[in-house]
């Protein structure tokens, strides 16, 4: 949960016995286990009225669903290998999804369309 390890929490009872004493630290101990039980009770509490209110609503649908989506990604997880995820993205990576023309190219064919469309242009000119 907090993300140490046992000597860190070793560490940590050893300096609170030293800087409280033996006295205080009894206190100290009682007081954050009477808050950690307060704190599940409320937590439980809140659980409850949460599934109270939400029973018959079409939740309990969606928590399946849920579920069931979850579970087929863990399958899938396990089916796919690391090596044959990579072999798959270096396919997708390899094969462009859009042709595409060098810019050079686009360049020429803008201008060959624009001295198309001054030569339509002057030709008309020339009929009226």
């Amino acid at each position: 949960m907090f993300n140490i390890s046992f000597s860190e929490f070793i560490v940590i009872l050893l300096l609170a016995f030293i800087i409280l004493g033996p006295d205080e630290m009894g206190k100290v101990a009682r007081f954050c286990g009477k808050a950690v039980r307060e704190g599940r009770k409320y937590m439980y509490r809140i659980k409850e009225y949460v599934n109270e209110e939400t029973a018959g609503t079409g939740l309990d649908d969606v928590k399946d669903a849920v579920s069931d989506l979850n579970d087929t990604l863990r399958e899938t997880k396990k089916t796919l290998s690391g090596a044959d995820l990579k072999e798959a993205v270096g396919d997708l990576a390899a094969k462009p999804a859009v042709k595409t023309e060098p810019a050079a190219k686009q360049k020429k064919t803008d201008q060959t369309d624009t001295s198309e469309k001054s030569d339509h242009a002057e030709s008309e000119k020339k009929e009226k």
